[in-house]
C-alpha cells in the first residue's frame, strides 16, 4: 500500500473530509481554514483540495453560497458521505438556521440543503448530530434539553426538491433506569449496525461508559465500559466504502 506525506496548506483550520475522485480514482482531502466564533463553531474563510500524488498542490475552492456558514470544529471531521456527496451540519444566514453543507465529490461544488425545522428553540451546532442509517438515509439526532430527549429526524427522499421529506422518526428519552440523565453532557454518538439485531445508536461518555439504544427494539442496553476504537480507513483503488468501521471490546 502507497503513502503520501501532505503539509497543512495554513496554521489553522481543520481537513473535514476525504474522498476519491470518480474519474480518476485519486485520493482528494478537504481543508478548511477558519476563524473561531465562540468555543465549538468556525467561520470557514477558504476551502482547498489536495489530490494525492506526484503533484501535490493545493488548490482553492469557491464555496459559492450566498449567506455565510458555521461548523463544528470537533464534529467537521465526521462527515457523512451518501450519494456521492459529503455531507455536514452547518448553522447558516443572519439568523442562523440549521442546514445541511453538501458537497459533490464529482464535480467537486458545494451546495445547501434543507434541514428539519427544530421545534423547540434556535439550532445549535454543539446539541445536533448528523449520521447515517440504513438504505442510504440521512439522520440528524437534535438533543433537547429542556425536556432531556433526543429527536431522531430521517431524509426519506434524498432527491425531494425542495428537501422537504425530513420526517421525526422517534423521541428518545435520555433519562436512564438509574435517574441519570444523558442529556447534560452530550456524548460521542454514532450508529452502529448489528446484522441480526438492527442498528444502535452508542452514547459514548467521558468516563467510558456506553449507553446503547436499540432502534428496532426501542430500548436501551445498561451502561458498561467498554473500549471503543475507530478503526483505520484504508483507501484503496476504488475507494467505495462510504462508513468508518468501529471496533467494540
Amino acid at each position: 500500500m502507497a503513502c503520501a506525506d501532505a503539509s497543512a496548506p495554513t496554521s489553522s483550520g481543520e481537513i473535514i473530509g476525504a474522498y476519491a475522485y470518480p474519474s480518476t480514482r485519486r485520493f482528494h482531502i478537504l481543508h478548511a481554514s477558519s476563524e473561531t466564533v465562540g468555543d465549538l463553531p468556525i467561520a470557514p474563510t477558504a476551502f482547498r483540495i489536495l489530490g494525492v500524488g506526484n503533484a501535490m498542490i493545493w488548490r482553492e475552492l469557491p464555496l459559492g453560497l450566498e449567506d455565510e456558514i458555521l461548523m463544528n470544529t470537533r464534529d467537521a471531521r465526521h462527515f457523512v458521505r451518501l450519494h456521492g456527496n459529503l455531507h455536514w451540519l452547518v448553522l447558516s444566514g443572519p439568523g442562523s438556521t440549521l442546514r445541511l453543507l453538501a458537497f459533490d465529490t464529482t464535480q467537486e461544488k458545494f451546495r445547501s440543503m434543507e434541514a428539519p425545522e427544530r421545534q423547540r428553540g434556535r439550532a445549535d451546532l454543539t446539541t445536533a448530530r448528523l449520521r447515517a442509517l440504513s438504505g442510504d438515509k440521512l439522520c440528524i439526532f437534535d438533543l433537547e434539553r429542556s425536556t432531556s430527549a433526543m429527536d431522531v429526524w430521517v431524509l426519506d427522499d434524498y432527491d425531494a426538491v425542495p428537501q422537504s421529506s425530513w420526517q421525526l422518526k422517534e423521541r428518545i428519552s435520555l433519562v436512564m433506569w438509574d435517574k441519570s440523565d444523558l442529556s447534560r453532557t452530550f456524548p460521542k454518538l454514532e450508529v452502529v449496525h448489528r446484522v441480526h439485531d438492527g442498528e444502535e445508536i452508542f452514547l459514548h461518555q467521558e468516563d467510558g461508559r456506553i449507553y446503547t439504544y436499540n432502534l428496532v427494539d426501542k430500548e436501551w442496553l445498561y451502561g458498561e465500559r467498554f473500549q471503543v476504537e475507530l478503526l483505520d480507513v484504508c483507501v484503496t483503488g476504488d475507494a467505495q466504502g462510504e462508513r468508518p468501521a468501529w471496533r467494540v471490546t
